[in-house]
């Protein structure tokens, strides 16, 4: 199977890109720059995604089986004083990768989306039917393009994302942004935040399970959860890295962090068509994160 993805520099795309050319996937990978550390078995293009020719162009003749597209400016809290920014990266590039398309002649789409699109109104279980709700430029851009997504005329999947932790995550979230203080300062003395609840998934188990997606043509629903399943409050987090740095001083105190919260998500469907579930629990996913961090920044 020959897959084209959009997006390939960022932890999602990059982890992809190794998953499928190790199981001996053709990969043509669109990023805004061409890696120096790059992937053998992927052909990388430098493309613009506000430029539609040069996406499909990149596209011509490669005879494309499925594309990801998985570029975005990726945040809750990015863009909030301009909008415009993220409107025009995350729904006009969209609109220009589905086009590019259906120029190109690839009919199958997945579109890498986010939890963000629930807003924050709780729910014991999140499934995807659930009311769409914008609290952000961030989530408004995700919802507008699964709207065009799902209604371009391609065979479309729309995967939402709970929050993705651990090797190669640059964007602050909630486990990163603990454990790379507690590498870098050795103890760790917050206000607030021990409160936080959160789903979160693995990079690993998150990329398992788009894998899945993309390889297998047929589908019953369009739209999936890949997430961890579970609301995970931030003292268990804070728990584990006690665990593991049992001679340093780390203090959360109460209150959020300021992230949303809408409950876990139902990954019932993702079960049932792919027979996929999460493996790394977030005490293994800190431990093995925390090994990495170790190794990768100075204090």
């Amino acid at each position: 199977m020959k897959v084209a993805i959009v997006g390939g520099n960022g932890l999602v795309g990059e982890k992809l890109i190794e998953k499928l050319t190790y199981e001996g996937h053709p990969v043509t990978a669109f990023v805004e720059k061409i890696p120096e550390k790059q992937v053998e078995g992927c052909d990388y293009v430098a493309c613009d995604l506000s430029e539609l020719g040069s996406i499909a162009r990149g596209l011509s003749g490669k005879n494309i089986d499925v594309l990801v597209h998985n570029a975005a400016i990726s945040h809750p809290k990015l863009c909030m004083d301009n909008p415009y920014k993220m409107y025009h990266v995350n729904v006009e590039g969209t609109m220009n990768v589905l086009e590019a398309c259906a120029i190109s002649g690839i009919k199958r789409f997945v579109y890498i989306s986010s939890a963000a699109v629930y807003g924050k109104e709780r729910y014991s279980l999140v499934s995807e039917d659930e009311k769409l709700y914008a609290l952000s430029p961030y989530s408004a851009s995700k919802i507008a393009a699964e709207s065009m997504a799902l209604n371009y005329g391609l065979d479309t999947v729309v995967l939402r994302l709970s929050c993705v932790y651990g090797p190669g995550r640059l964007m602050p979230e909630p486990i990163n942004l603990l454990l790379t203080e507690a590498v870098k300062s050795g103890k760790i003395d917050w206000k607030e935040g021990i409160d936080q609840l959160y789903d979160y998934i693995y990079i690993s188990d998150c990329v398992e399970g788009i894998y899945k997606v993309v390889t297998k043509a047929e589908h019953k629903y369009r739209v999936y959860n890949i997430a961890g399943g579970e609301e995970v409050s931030y003292d268990r987090i804070v728990k584990a890295l006690k665990e593991e740095m049992p001679d340093k001083s780390i203090s959360v105190g109460a209150g959020t962090l300021g992230y949303d919260n809408h409950g876990p998500l139902d990954i019932s469907r993702m079960d049932e068509d792919f027979g996929w579930k999460p493996l790394v629990g977030v005490e293994e996913g800190v431990k093995r994160y925390l090994d990495f961090l170790r190794s990768n920044i100075r204090g």
